[in-house]
């Protein structure tokens, strides 16, 4: 190979790394990204998003509204969201003080809205795999505060119709309890839900912003 046909191919090569390296942030459409400072954040598709919003509404009877949507993002534009939703809850202040609580639950694909992005509050969010781990770690921590309580009797034992303790058996049993808590407890923790703040307080001044395309 000529070396003029080498660099012409090694630049091409290095042409459509450029593009491959770009992709995630720029082609994918149902991506949500964030950012704050010099770190980034993206919810994907997999990713079960709880999305809060604030609106301001002028008029007699009602101040504001607040909205949590659940769901899927399936769609991203330049201002607003798309969210495949499964639960949908609405607060109300109105003039008066009086707050009215609206729950609404849908069935899962059925129903999608968009959401405008400059009125986005906060967001939670938790992955496919931060919802596995957290059930099995719930899972392994309910196991263990069983093992935990039946210890004690599990200690008894039955000898010629009179009854003793065995320390070391009750020893073994709530030994397993309290390792099955130990570590379910922290498996529940590294799956909870993460929330990302999008509006300023006294307590949180650096918040996210969206990276929008």
């Amino acid at each position: 190979m000529k070396m003029k046909q080498y660099l012409s191919l090694c630049g091409l090569l290095l042409a459509l790394a450029a593009q491959l390296s770009t992709l995630p942030l720029n082609a994918q459409n149902n991506w949500l990204i964030l950012q704050k400072g010099n770190r980034t954040n993206i919810l994907k598709p997999e990713h079960m998003v709880s999305i809060g919003l604030i609106y301001d509404i002028a008029g007699d009877s009602l101040d504001c509204a607040r909205q949590k949507v659940e769901g899927k993002v399936v769609e991203v534009a330049n201002d607003s969201a798309e969210i495949e939703v499964v639960m949908e809850e609405i607060n109300y202040t109105k003039a008066n003080e009086v707050r009215e609580n609206i729950v609404s639950q849908y069935p899962s694909g059925k129903v999608k809205m968009k959401l405008p992005l400059n009125e986005v509050d906060y967001i939670q969010y938790q992955s496919e795999t931060a919802r596995s781990l957290q059930t099995f770690g719930a899972f392994v921590t309910m196991a263990g505060v069983a093992l935990l309580v039946v210890s004690p009797v599990m200690g008894l034992e039955s000898n010629g119709g009179e009854f003793g303790f065995k320390n070391d058996r009750f020893a073994g049993w709530a030994k397993a309890g309290l390792m099955g808590i130990g570590i379910g407890t922290p498996m529940i923790l590294l799956g909870r839900k993460r929330t990302l703040h999008l509006t300023p307080s006294k307590k949180k001044k650096k918040v996210w912003a969206f990276k929008l395309r």
